[in-house]
């Protein structure tokens, strides 16, 4: 593994531990303005929250806990609007036939799966509320993110489709081990089931890629 692969894996690393030990104070990132940049301050998902189940003695509203369906619609929301910024970094950047479809595909599958979810989340009246692991993702994209603009020409490439190898891996055990045994409601879980399809399929072309450039 090239020493940029390595500290993309280190920054994935890092941030899920904070996942999983239930930190949720974890660095962000933001989804994408028109212009594809990342704006600062806090995320529009971010301001979701759960309902209310009525009032406390003195009329404060008692909150509802987030649904497993809201957490995961706000953990799909991350992966597609990261995935998002670093696809339109790299048509920015990236100088490889290879590298420029694979971050074309993932642009218009990832608007296409935050079309279908916000479609979903209307249509089910669910509002997504983070769980910890929207933001470690947030904060893994932001780690990649400033490697990249470390690199340039084939180089940048490589290390491109190796963050996209990294990313979508975590992705699918994310979806596999938290989001699909949490889920039950029927219409997400079908949507789970196809975005897992995709990320899986992203996964392997990025792979692919990679290898093939990095022969050249």
């Amino acid at each position: 593994m090239t020493p940029s692969s390595t500290t993309i894996g280190m920054a994935t690393l890092v941030v899920l531990t904070v996942a999983v030990c239930g930190c949720s104070d974890a660095p962000r990132i933001d989804e994408p303005d028109a212009d594809g940049a990342l704006p600062e301050g806090p995320s529009p998902i971010d301001a979701g929250a759960a309902g209310d189940a009525g009032t406390l003695d003195g009329g404060a509203p008692i909150p509802l806990p987030p649904t497993a369906e809201a957490e995961a619609a706000a953990v799909l929301a991350a992966i597609d609007a990261t995935e998002i910024v670093l696809a339109r970094l790299a048509l920015e950047r990236a100088v490889t036939p290879g590298a420029r479809a694979y971050a074309r595909e993932a642009i218009d599958d990832h608007r296409a799966a935050e079309a279908s979810l916000a479609t979903l989340v209307r249509s089910q009246g669910i509002v997504p509320f983070d769980p910890p692991v929207a933001h470690a993702l947030r904060a893994t994209a932001r780690a990649v993110e400033f490697e990249l603009w470390m690199h340039g020409g084939v180089e940048f490439d490589v290390v491109y489709l190796e963050s996209q190898v990294v990313l979508h891996g975590d992705a699918l055990v994310v979806i596999d081990e938290q989001l699909l045994p949490a889920v039950h409601d029927p219409r997400f879980r079908e949507h789970l089931t196809t975005v897992r399809a995709r990320v899986a399929a992203h996964l392997d072309h990025a792979r692919r890629s990679r290898d093939e450039i990095a022969s050249m």
